[in-house]
C-alpha cells in the first residue's frame, strides 16, 4: 500500500450528551510508494471535525478526528475521503462510527394493544433518561380516539400508562402518543401505537403426537381407482 493507517477505522463507541468534545488520532505513514502528502474533505456529519497533522514530510503524518455538539440524535457514521498524494492508489476512505445515548429511551418502544376488546386495557412504558438527569414532562397526549395517557412515579422513576376503551374500531392511519417536555434537546418525543389481531387457535395434536404428524394411509381399490383411508386405530 502506498499509505497505512493505524487504526483503519474510527469508533468512538457511546457519548453521553454531557460529554465535552471527543477525539480520536489515525497514523497515516508512507507505504511501499512514493512520499505520501495527505488531504481530507471536510466530513458530512454535523459535529465531526478532520485535520491532517504533519509530523515528518513525506512519510508520517496524524489524522485528528473530533466530534462534538450538536450531538446526533443516536448512532452516526461517516466515511472520510482522504487524498494521498500517490498517484498509485490516489484516495482512501476511513469509516467513522459513533453512538450517542438517547436522551430518553421507552421501554418497551411501541405500545401494542388487540385489535378487539371486550373491556378498557392498560399498558405500561417504561421511560429512562440519558444521563441520569430527567427533564420535565409538561404533557402527554395521544392520537388515538378515546384513549388517554398520563404519567406516574418520580423523575428518577417515570412510567406512561396508557388506556384504551373496549371495542374493535379501526384506526387508519399511524398512532402515537406524544411526549411534551421542558428540555431544549428534546421539546417532544414519540411513542408509536399498534393494534393486532389475535392469532389464530391451532388445532391441538392427539396425545403422544406432534402438532405436525398426520395419520398413515392404506391403498383401497373401488371401482378400479385408488383413494387414499386413514388407517382405524
Amino acid at each position: 500500500m502506498s499509505l497505512q493507517m493505524s487504526p483503519n477505522r474510527v469508533n468512538f463507541g457511546s457519548i453521553s450528551r454531557n460529554s465535552a468534545t471527543k477525539y480520536q488520532v489515525v497514523t497515516l505513514t508512507r507505504g511501499d510508494g512514493g512520499p505520501i502528502a495527505p488531504k481530507v474533505s471536510p466530513p458530512k456529519q454535523p459535529g465531526l471535525h478532520a485535520q491532517v497533522c504533519e509530523i515528518e514530510p513525506g512519510e508520517h503524518y496524524e489524522l485528528e478526528v473530533s466530534i462534538g455538539p450538536p450531538w446526533p440524535r443516536d448512532s452516526f457514521r461517516d466515511a472520510l475521503r482522504l487524498k494521498t498524494g500517490v498517484e498509485e492508489a490516489p484516495e482512501v476512505t476511513i469509516s467513522i462510527m459513533g453512538n450517542v445515548i438517547p436522551r430518553l429511551t421507552a421501554v418497551p418502544k411501541r405500545i401494542v394493544f388487540p385489535m378487539k376488546r371486550t373491556k378498557e386495557l392498560e399498558e405500561v412504558v417504561n421511560l429512562r433518561w440519558g444521563d441520569g438527569k430527567p427533564a420535565n414532562i409538561l404533557e402527554a397526549t395521544t392520537t388515538v380516539p378515546g384513549a388517554s395517557v398520563r404519567i406516574e412515579g418520580s423523575q428518577q422513576s417515570q412510567r406512561l400508562v396508557m388506556t384504551v376503551p373496549a371495542g374493535s374500531k379501526r384506526y387508519p392511519g399511524a398512532q402515537t402518543v406524544t411526549i411534551t417536555t421542558d428540555d431544549p434537546d428534546l421539546p417532544t418525543f414519540s411513542i408509536p401505537v399498534g393494534f393486532q389481531r389475535e392469532a389464530r387457535a391451532r388445532a391441538a395434536p392427539r396425545r403422544g403426537q406432534p402438532a405436525s404428524a398426520r395419520a398413515p394411509t392404506t391403498r383401497k381399490k373401488t371401482g378400479g381407482q385408488k383413494r387414499d383411508t386413514p388407517i382405524e386405530r
